[in-house]
């Protein structure tokens, strides 16, 4: 019987020429690990070196966990505190002030505004008589007109309040308030925050002379884009019209 012998030839020099680097690498990979390991424990043995550097990573995960933590408790206690003072003129049931505190929360995440602002303008809404049951989707109307008009919660809270109280209008009314207000700021040179500022002082008189919300918007509009000074945040607003 013949014996078939098969040589396998072949250029292998791309090979092994990949191989020494492939060592090189690796042993370039070795030193830097060995020295970050051994450079920070002095003379242990290696694995004494990867078990401080891992002991070293874990303590430092969880320092920053223990601070989030910290930062988290931190919260909710404002946020409790805050709570506490809102039944202090809700004077809700433990079950609804906790159905409260969730609604918070939950339109927290859907405007953007921590629990903190929200409970801060909770309590000043329902101080400016906005009913409890209503108090949520006010807090919704005026949040979003917070964000579209670059201004704070509170401040929305103040200005669409105010044009409530002021012409006795139902909370149902928020929503086209907060529009009435974004009118006025595209038609004139003024922000929502300054309407919203300065709303209070001009609404009540407004009103008592039977002006309409939509015309003092229209008139403040008006006033603004002509260049005219701020005299709608005054008392004095009552010259614009005569008696």
């Amino acid at each position: 019987m013949a014996n078939l012998t098969v040589k396998i030839g072949g250029d292998a020099r791309g090979f092994r020429k990949a191989t020494r680097e492939a060592k090189g690498h690796a042993s370039k990979l070795g030193k830097a690990l060995k020295g970050s390991l051994l450079g920070s424990v002095g003379r242990m043995g290696l694995a004494a070196g990867i078990g401080a550097a891992i002991g070293n990573a874990v303590m430092a995960g969880v320092r920053i966990a223990a601070a989030k933590f910290g930062e988290l408790v931190g919260k909710l206690r404002g946020v409790e505190k805050g709570m506490a003072e809102v039944n202090t003129i809700a004077r809700v049931s433990a079950k609804r002030l906790a159905e409260l505190r969730h609604q918070v929360m939950q339109l927290g995440g859907e405007i953007g505004a921590t629990a903190e602002e929200l409970t801060g303008a909770l309590y000043q809404a329902l101080s400016a008589g906005v009913p409890e049951n209503n108090v949520i989707d006010f807090l919704r109307v005026a949040g979003k007109g917070a964000v579209a008009g670059v201004s704070d919660i509170k401040t929305a809270v103040d200005g669409l309040s105010s044009v409530l109280n002021a012409y006795g209008m139902d909370v149902a009314e928020a929503a086209r308030i907060s529009d009435i207000f974004f009118e006025a700021v595209r038609l004139g040179k003024v922000t929502f925050s300054d309407i919203a500022m300065g709303i209070g002082k001009v609404a009540p008189l407004a009103a008592s002379m039977g002006v309409t919300f939509e015309e003092v918007s229209a008139m403040l509009a008006r006033l603004t884009a002509q260049g005219s000074s701020p005299e709608w945040r005054s008392h004095r607003f009552a010259a614009l019209w005569p008696a």
